[in-house]
């Protein structure tokens, strides 16, 4: 009976040092700590460390040191080598990459610009561009830009025609020297208006518009732009170009 007990013991610990073992192998490929841990412990079980410790240190390696030293090795593994085989997150790089901008970014960009740096007594600030193709009596592949532009604040009528004049002659020459191929230019001035009810919205108060024949003929160094707006008008009437060059003022200013 006891040889019998012996021998299931013998089998059952012989089974288990092959568990661990071949687990251990499998682990140290992709959990090197675990499996290296898993390994030790088939070694823990194997009689013939037991029968080497005693010889060697006259140290009884009995089952219950055994057993202690296999749950320690198991919680090692489940809670140290972990952490420790755990790859860490890679730190995210800075994206250094150069972002061109398109040809409507740089007009949209140097308009802003300008819009910032006018100078006069008028408030101003860049509102939208719209970009459209143009009639057929036009150069194909050449565009009817619009500018908007919002009127944040004036003195009165005279100043605020002075100052529009001037950042209208300046948005001019910078959307005809863009890549964007404009024929026509369009420059609306919105504001807050008030309709004879007490009414308030935001409408266009003036709108300035020039096409690149115009355009052309101007020498802008010598050109008074403070009366641009007079001149587009009598340009309009001179040439009687159907409004293609005009300056309207399209509310009541006071």
């Amino acid at each position: 009976m006891e040889e019998t007990k012996k021998k299931k013991k013998f089998i059952w610990r012989w089974l288990l040092i092959i568990f661990f073992l071949l687990t251990g192998v499998l682990l140290i490929f992709s959990d090197f700590g675990t499996g290296i841990v898993w390994i030790l412990i088939a070694v823990i079980l194997l009689p013939q460390l037991s029968e080497f410790i005693m010889k060697k240190w006259n140290f009884v390696f009995s089952t219950k040191f055994q057993v202690l030293a296999i749950v320690i090795l198991i919680l090692l593994s489940i809670t140290v080598f972990p952490n420790i085989n755990t790859p860490t997150a890679p730190t995210p790089q800075k994206d250094n990459t150069i972002k061109l901008e398109t040809d409507q970014q740089k007009l949209e960009n140097n308009l802003t610009n300008d819009i910032l740096q006018s100078s006069g007594s008028s408030n101003f600030g860049y509102k939208d561009i719209q970009i459209e193709k143009v009639d057929s009596d036009r150069p194909a592949g050449t565009k009817m830009i619009t500018v908007m532009v919002d009127v944040k604040g004036f003195y009165n009528k005279s100043s605020l025609l002075k100052d529009t004049g001037k950042l209208s002659s300046k948005l001019f020459q910078t959307v005809f020297a863009s890549n964007m191929n404009a024929y026509d230019i369009i420059i609306w001035y919105y504001a807050k208006t008030t309709d004879v009810y007490g009414n308030e919205k935001d409408g266009i108060i003036l709108s300035y518009a020039i096409d690149k024949a115009t355009f052309g003929k101007i020498n802008w160094d010598n050109f008074d732009q403070t009366k641009l707006c007079d001149f587009l008008r009598e340009e309009d009437q001179r040439t009687g170009n159907n409004f293609n060059t005009v300056c309207r003022i399209l509310v009541n200013i006071q």
